[in-house]
């Protein structure tokens, strides 16, 4: 069951256009933060710089464990389906 089903029409628009505005206003802000104070360090150097060190090291650890979950899972999605993908070729 999905909200468009059930006529929610209106509120799908405006959900997604706070949450679109929100990601808006973090992208500027984020642009600010570059502009006047730039570094090599990403998200997780904001974090530590702005906010807290205990932060940053948490950012830095979630994007690198992301990054390996993500890497690892389509890789293997890939051997996965590599066969069938071979076999419907010839």
């Amino acid at each position: 069951m999905t909200a468009s089903r059930f006529k929610l029409k209106k509120g799908l628009f405006l959900g997604y256009s706070f949450v679109g505005f929100v990601c808006y206003l973090v992208m500027i802000s984020l642009g600010e933060m570059a502009a006047f104070l730039p570094h090599k360090k990403g998200f997780a150097g904001y974090a530590t710089r702005f906010v807290d060190p205990a932060l940053g090291f948490a950012l830095g650890w979630n994007y690198l464990l992301k990054y390996v979950w993500t890497t690892r899972f389509c890789f293997s999605i890939e051997l996965m389906s590599a066969p069938s993908a071979n076999r419907h070729a010839q």
